[in-house]
């Protein structure tokens, strides 16, 4: 079974796609980090660093170079495991890379009009019911 890869870096550039071997072959010399993102073909995108998505697609392979030093447990887990599994959940249902921030709420938050915007706005409504009573009553009155 010929299974293709592509990888998406952080920058959001894709590679175009790579054979199975070959992405093997990348993840064991450390061409990729743990902060890019991999997909099958037809398949969903998961981080590299969350180790037990990377063992299910590729089994046991060296991860070493992927990792700096200390940062797997005893158990050879990353500790970011069960955060990078709810961040690729997150980008397969929502399609968000990450939640949304508080910085993005507060600039939704409703700022006072300026007066002279309402003004503007009120005579534009006075304006549209003028004209539209004005065409009611010309056709009631039969002045056309």
């Amino acid at each position: 079974m010929n299974r293709n890869w592509l990888i998406r870096k952080s920058d959001l550039k894709i590679s175009r796609p790579i054979s199975h071997a070959e992405m093997m072959r990348r993840i064991e010399q450390g061409e990729v980090l743990g902060s890019d993102e991999v997909c099958e073909s037809a398949g969903y995108w998961f981080y590299l660093n969350d180790v037990q998505e990377v063992r299910a697609h590729f089994g046991e392979i060296q991860l070493e170079r992927l990792f700096p030093k200390g940062s797997m447990d005893d158990t050879g887990t990353d500790s970011t495991d069960t955060r990078r599994l709810s961040s690729t959940h997150l980008i397969e249902t929502t399609g968000l890379r990450s939640a949304p921030s508080k910085e993005v709420f507060k600039a939704a938050e409703p700022q006072e009009m300026p007066s002279n915007v309402r003004i503007r706005n009120a005579l534009g409504v006075v304006i549209f019911f003028l004209i539209f009573f004005g065409f009611l009553w010309w056709i009631w009155s039969g002045s056309y």
